[in-house]
């Protein structure tokens, strides 16, 4: 990692000795590939900066983990060796331990909840420990809500038992499987399909452009609101790079930042709305349970998030509701 990122910081220190040709070089890196969303956004985002400066600045995209996943895009942004690109908000809890209150379920009711609490004292705290770090934060952006999919009905909170429910190989996710009474199943990504496919696992828990995009859908029966983690990403900027941006461009940054956040925010709001009648015309049977049952079973998981970290950034997402 050492050696790449020396390379790296070459090649971001030429990109900055092109400025004397009157080009701004930068480098945006994403973990996601060219057909998701946070790509066509990131688009949205480089087009506006041309936009709105010309032709004074040139931003390269490096999209589908070319430069890493995404903790490796995260670390190489706060290193300035890379210099702009996006990453889940509650996974700085890597850096800044506290942030895990992001990843945990039914903390959050809306993504509008999430942005409110952003905006709050607690919240720019928490953006201020980014920058301090290393991370200018830029937009915030929807970026869809777990949902469970499964191959027998989940209709109330009875029917998580025993469920060889897959998630990721994140606590937060397994905590979710492990309260509500299903047993956690970490397993990769890409082995998903295959493991639902085969009986290997019975359900997994995703944003529903996931199980389109995976095809989830056409190895599965049900698909159940469980809506128990919202998901939303920061845009940010390496602050190294920023130091070095003049105001203009800066400027431009933010506002097509704020601009891209929205187009993000809006294409995952209206997708969730649209996919829910595709399943449906697949076949598949969509439950809405009772999801207070839920809440309750995962209240532990809070009340050790408390008692690790304070109540400060909870309470304030409690008064942001």
């Amino acid at each position: 990692m050492r050696r790449v990122l020396c390379i790296l910081a070459l090649v971001s220190v030429f990109s900055f000795c092109a400025r004397a040709g009157e080009i701004v070089k930068l480098r945006m890196g994403l973990d996601p590939g060219n057909a998701s969303i946070e790509y066509e956004a990131s688009m949205e985002f480089i087009n506006g900066v041309a936009k709105r400066i010309g032709g004074r600045v040139d931003i390269q995209m490096f999209a589908g983990g070319q430069l890493g996943d995404d903790r490796a895009l995260l670390e190489q942004i706060s290193a300035g060796v890379l210099d702009l690109g996006q990453g889940d908000i509650g996974r700085w809890q890597l850096w800044i331990p506290y942030a895990d209150i992001f990843g945990l379920p039914y903390i959050f009711d809306s993504y509008q909840h999430i942005f409110r609490t952003l905006d709050g004292e607690e919240g720019r705290n928490y953006k201020k420990q980014m920058l301090d770090q290393g991370w200018r934060v830029l937009s915030v952006a929807y970026n869809g809500t777990r949902q469970t999919s499964s191959n027998r009905a989940i209709t109330s909170l009875d029917d998580m038992k025993g469920l060889k429910l897959r998630v990721p190989n994140a606590t937060a996710n397994m905590n979710f499987a492990k309260f509500t009474g299903a047993s956690p199943t970490p397993m990769a990504f890409n082995e998903v399909y295959m493991a639902l496919k085969t009986g290997a696992v019975d359900a997994q828990e995703n944003p529903l452009p996931a199980v389109l995009a995976m095809k989830f859908y056409e190895v599965q029966k049900y698909i159940s609101m469980t809506s128990h983690i919202i998901n939303c990403k920061f845009f940010v900027a390496s602050e190294e790079t920023w130091r070095k941006l003049p105001g203009d461009i800066r400027k431009a940054m933010e506002e097509s930042a704020a601009e891209a956040a929205r187009f993000q925010t809006e294409r995952f709001v209206r997708q969730e709305k649209e996919l829910t009648s595709f399943f449906r015309e697949k076949g598949l049977v969509i439950n809405e349970p009772d999801l207070e049952p839920f809440r309750a079973a995962c209240k532990p998981i809070a009340d050790e998030y408390v008692a690790k970290f304070g109540d400060k950034l909870y309470a304030a997402a409690m008064a942001a509701r």
